[in-house]
């Protein structure tokens, strides 16, 4: 029986709210199929937070991107293991011939772009560009060491879908992926964020970690950002991970991703590497983070709790969102708020809520 209660999730995330951290709270929580939803707070000064309120799902997006690439690795039209060039020729310079699908999805590939730092471009063309005239970091062996990518590794991924399928990624994505899975509240955004009914409310996100909260800015971009520009609502980020639960199958038993691929995204494919991004052994699948509690329960950044199983899978947005999926539970959760306090203060807030949101559950494991 699914508790309807959360008190100890809600207590945590009211003491961070009452810190300034954040104004709004949005969670969508199943166990075996059976969802609970929680929204409280404001989205803004004097408009209250509704769980229907889409949000920029920032970096938590980046699983969907894989899904849409798996899929065409699951109809043979590419390899993982194909160097970038082979789709790209642009990509080949400045030593990063050797770079692999693989190492993109997996943060191995070593090589950086002004682009991840600034994220500016005047187009989805001109941010390709920019990625391509980045170069292969000193001393890098593609797959010996890893570095987390904001955006670079994922406009290379979707210009691949984009050559393959002859599609932009945001139209890929939306009749391949998120239409199949019954996501539709999400969309791929591509300037001012309006979403595909042009009815959605997108929340703001707004900076805590100073003196006053201030407007996120960035978010609105002139080009298509596969590994950062999703939007929705939580309840469509719970269904995703209900999909992959689900053997890849969505509402009436659509088949959006085969279960053996599944299985295979979600598998560690990076182990026991330093991120020398978040600076912590993180171990990642194919677009995922997996579990690495195992390295460090109290440190490790974008985790999903103490309590998680060792097979939990999903990704978080930077200092403001995450969505994950834990099997061994048959657990999915979506939970987003609207400030972003800065990483150390906001991984500290989603460690003890995703905590106690076990614990709410009682869905424990011993303690690492």
């Amino acid at each position: 029986m699914v508790p309807v209660l959360l008190p100890r999730t809600e207590a945590v995330l009211a003491e961070h709210q009452s810190a300034g951290e954040h104004s709004g709270v949005l969670l969508s929580v199943s166990v075996d199929g059976h969802v609970m939803q929680r929204c409280s707070g404001q989205a803004g000064p004097g408009v209250p937070m509704t769980q229907d309120l889409a949000i920029p799902w920032l970096s938590a997006g980046k699983p969907i991107t894989a899904v849409a690439l798996a899929q065409l690795w699951q109809q043979q039209q590419l390899s993982l293991d194909d160097p970038v060039r082979r789709w790209i020729p642009a990509f080949a310079a400045r030593g990063k011939e050797s770079i692999t699908l693989r190492h993109i999805l997996t943060h191995t590939g070593g090589f950086g772009s002004l682009f991840d730092l600034d994220g500016k471009a005047d187009s989805s063309a001109d941010a390709l560009q920019r990625v391509c005239a980045s170069r292969l970091h000193g001393g890098w062996v593609p797959g010996d060491r890893a570095a987390y990518q904001a955006r670079s590794g994922w406009q290379v991924l979707g210009e691949v879908i984009r050559v393959i399928s002859s599609l932009a990624p945001q139209e890929y994505i939306s009749a391949h992926v998120l239409e199949p899975a019954g996501m539709a509240r999400t969309w791929l955004a591509v300037g001012d964020g309006a979403g595909p009914d042009d009815g959605s409310r997108l929340a703001t996100l707004f900076d805590t970690g100073g003196s006053e909260a201030t407007e996120m800015r960035g978010l609105s971009v002139p080009y298509c950002s596969p590994g950062a520009g999703l939007c929705g609502s939580v309840d469509d980020l719970r269904r995703f991970y209900e999909m992959l639960l689900q053997d890849g199958r969505g509402p009436g038993g659509r088949q959006v991703l085969a279960a053996p691929m599944v299985a295979t995204l979600t598998r560690r494919h990076r182990v026991g590497l330093v991120d020398e991004t978040f600076r912590h052994v993180i171990d990642w699948g194919l677009g995922f983070v997996v579990d690495s509690n195992q390295y460090g329960a109290h440190t490790v950044p974008y985790g999903f709790g103490l309590h998680c199983s060792p097979r939990s899978f999903g990704h978080g947005g930077s200092q403001c969102c995450i969505g994950f999926a834990d099997p061994e539970h048959g657990l999915a959760v979506a939970l987003a708020v609207n400030g972003r306090p800065g990483e150390a203060a906001h991984t500290v807030r989603f460690r003890r809520t995703l905590s106690a949101l076990y614990e709410d559950l009682e869905l424990l494991r011993p303690p690492i």
